[in-house]
């Protein structure tokens, strides 16, 4: 999430000279920050709160404090515990706030507004909903068998690339993915397992076409954005509405 977001920050500031860097894990083992110059930083929480605890870093002067998916960063565990020292280190006094998310429950609401004065709420569309342009279908398939077998008849039928199949578990992901290896069908694969390098090069390879179907945990279920995807299937059932919403 944090390189797509990069790419995009890249894109919109075309023609302009703002120096656009993110923050990367060799970038935070040995590099002294203190000298480290650019207009936009862009991180996940873990690597940005290593660099604050070994000083590498100074962010009093930071303008803009934005928090993408800021209702996973705001649960209660490890991500808050992460995002807390950086909004610390945000010191200046007229820093601007913004949070970001496709879902956003009243108590994380409650709990970012802790960190805000004065908030602005806004709306795009109807409040943890999904996109009403989305077409929903619910397939019941009986069994466990008759799901994969449900699948491979709407793949025999019209099978539409690109498409994107979420499932609950590495150890799922890996079995679909065999299952449909065995079929024939161009398919891509990406769970906590595969090294950062291997997630890249199957995203990258899902965007470029080389692959038609993707199955995903929901590693990439927040925030990810692949354009012209056809078809959403949530092979197994999501824990939360909150995260069917962030799938679809």
């Amino acid at each position: 999430l944090a390189t797509q977001t990069t790419r995009e920050c890249k894109k919109l500031a075309k023609g302009n000279k703002f120096q656009i860097k993110l923050m990367k894990k060799e970038l935070v083992r040995s590099t002294d920050l203190s000298k480290f110059s650019c207009d936009i930083l862009i991180s996940t929480p873990l690597r940005l709160r290593l660099a604050i605890r070994r000083k590498k870093i100074d962010l009093s002067r930071v303008e803009y404090l934005v928090l993408d998916e800021a209702d996973k960063l705001f649960e209660v565990g490890n991500l808050l515990k992460h995002i807390d020292p950086v909004v610390k280190a945000c010191s200046n006094p007229s820093i601007v706030r913004s949070l970001f998310s496709a879902t956003l429950p009243d108590f994380v609401e409650e709990l970012a507004r802790s960190i805000m004065h004065d908030a602005v709420r806004v709306i795009v569309g109807r409040k943890n909903t999904a996109s009403e342009s989305i077409k929903q279908k619910l397939v019941f398939a009986g069994s466990e068998e008759g799901k994969l077998l449900a699948l491979r008849q709407s793949f025999a039928e019209s099978l539409n690339p690109p498409v994107l199949i979420f499932v609950q578990s590495k150890e799922r992901a890996k079995e679909l993915y065999g299952e449909l290896a065995f079929d024939g069908i161009r398919a891509g694969v990406i769970h906590s397992d595969l090294s950062q390098t291997q997630r890249e090069n199957a995203v990258d390879d899902f965007r470029a076409g080389k692959t038609w179907v993707l199955i995903a945990t929901d590693v990439i279920a927040r925030g990810m954005d692949f354009k012209g995807v056809n078809c959403v299937i949530n092979y197994d059932f999501p824990d939360s509405g909150a995260a069917y919403i962030h799938r679809i």
